[in-house]
């Protein structure tokens, strides 16, 4: 985000649109409105991310760059602080032991085999004894899931709204949010997936079941009114 924004910034600095040919080709009147409407896309542009994102030194996400194994393979005592102060963490961690964990650490991060893995897995391989780092475990278990975007949540949002349509309205709350977890987190092919539910009789029977279906008040036998009056008599 630090970097859109200072190429925002730079390209309403040198006034530049992307657009020489059009610029060039085009009237005075017609250049002067064009840069001017390029001008006011970039403060919108600005103020967006501005609005939406902390950029500031003490937030959270600043503090925590420090952990991304692809820019570097140290981290001081001081920048591991900062990040538990702003991720408002002494209580749940033991700053004593998380400096040893350091010391310990710093033999181990510069060896590490970076290729194309992501900072995760990077983590992953440099704690593969967890038992020999909780602290670090507890720490990164918290910054990893923070989420960088609000994709993921907008990517369920997308899946629910095919899961529960106008023709698939009668469906329960548990078989729909059950269907979404099965396409967000299983990992395994259709031709798996077959495989696996074959040998599950239980799971065969629920489907031609109707319990997935919402819960519905059961049909009232009717009564026709002229034999309820004659019952009655």
């Amino acid at each position: 985000m630090s970097g859109l924004r200072t190429k925002l910034q730079q390209r309403k600095k040198d006034a530049f649109f992307g657009v020489d040919r059009v610029l060039l080709s085009s009237v005075n009147l017609r250049v002067d409105r064009l840069k001017r409407e390029f001008t006011n896309f970039y403060d919108i542009a600005e103020q967006y991310l501005e609005k939406w994102f902390n950029f500031s030194e003490s937030g959270h996400l600043f503090n925590i760059q420090c952990f991304n194994l692809k820019e570097k393979q140290e981290i001081s005592y001081r920048e591991l602080t900062a990040a538990v102060s702003a991720l408002q963490m002494h209580d749940e961690l033991d700053l004593d032991e998380l400096y040893n964990e350091s010391c310990v650490l710093k033999e181990i991060l510069p060896h590490l085999e970076i290729h194309s893995h992501p900072v995760g897995a990077l983590w992953a391989q440099a704690l593969r004894s967890t038992s020999a780092f909780p602290q670090y475990a507890k720490l990164l278990s918290f910054i990893l899931s923070i989420p960088v975007s609000n994709a993921y949540s907008e990517r369920v949002f997308s899946i629910m709204k095919g899961a529960w349509t106008d023709v698939r309205n009668r469906y329960s709350f548990n078989l729909v949010r059950s269907e979404i977890k099965v396409k967000m987190n299983l990992m395994m092919t259709c031709a798996e997936i077959h495989k696996y539910i074959l040998g599950k009789t239980g799971v065969l029977a629920a489907v031609k079941s109707s319990a997935k279906y919402a819960d519905v008040e059961p049909p009232q036998p009717r009564v026709d009114e002229e034999s309820a009056s004659c019952s009655s008599r």
